[in-house]
């Protein structure tokens, strides 16, 4: 069953306030690189079945051909950063981590600007919450829990209350620990300046509100700038 993408909300978009998946094991996350570690296969297994259905709803999203796009990888990597850095996150937290930008597996907003502007934040923000809200009340979700996924997911980018900055520093994790090469020369190709490159490494690691959060992605933070310095070359 799919969200629909036109009509009423299911979200009265609130204020801000108030499967492991690696395409192969040189992809493997820096999450199992850390030894110490435990593994996190365990918490996912135990998930629940209408978490499982939104994850199956997000990788289908994002699959070309039974390939996973690079985005759809994003949103599991969320996930995953969600359960190391707070492994009580209970189930709206689960789903919000792991469909947090599933507006764009629908919407093409042809950016061009500042990838932290303001207009295209609350544009982002609210459309995946109407998304994936929408799709919550098509597998018959609890109103409360669609209505705690949307109060996350629409502040997945500026934070706001604990648990909506927990899921901003997952999202900021999840955007380092990735293919950081191919993201440059994916916007670059795209038109996008060297400098607005920058200025979005910059500003999602600036974002992170927690102190141990940002140490675990201050040494992919500090690679993704020395890549990009190689641009300037």
């Amino acid at each position: 069953m799919s969200s629909s993408l036109t009509g009423p909300s299911k979200i009265n978009n609130p204020p801000c306030v108030g499967y492991l998946f690696w395409e192969t094991p040189d992809e493997r996350s820096v999450i199992e690189r850390q030894s110490h570690w435990a593994p996190i296969s365990d918490i996912i297994q135990s998930m629940s079945d209408l978490y499982k259905q939104v994850e199956r709803y997000v990788i289908d999203s994002y699959s070309t051909d039974g390939v996973l796009s690079s985005r759809g990888k994003h949103l599991l990597k969320t996930r995953d950063w969600l359960l190391k850095i707070y492994p009580d996150a209970d189930e709206a937290m689960q789903i919000a981590a792991v469909a947090h930008d599933i507006d764009s597996a629908f919407i093409d907003y042809k950016f061009r600007g500042s990838f932290s502007d303001p207009v295209y934040l609350t544009k982002h923000q609210t459309e995946s919450a109407r998304i994936i809200g929408d799709f919550l009340a098509d597998i018959s979700a609890d109103e409360q829990l669609i209505s705690r996924v949307g109060r996350l997911v629409m502040c997945h980018e500026v934070g706001g209350d604990n648990d909506q900055n927990i899921i901003k520093d997952a999202d900021s994790l999840g955007f380092f620990d990735r293919d950081m090469d191919g993201f440059i020369k994916k916007h670059l190709g795209r038109g996008t300046s060297l400098e607005l490159i920058r200025q979005k490494i910059v500003w999602m690691y600036d974002r992170i509100s927690d102190d141990n959060t940002r140490h675990l992605a201050e040494p992919m933070y500090n690679e993704a700038l020395r890549l990009l310095e190689d641009y300037n070359k």
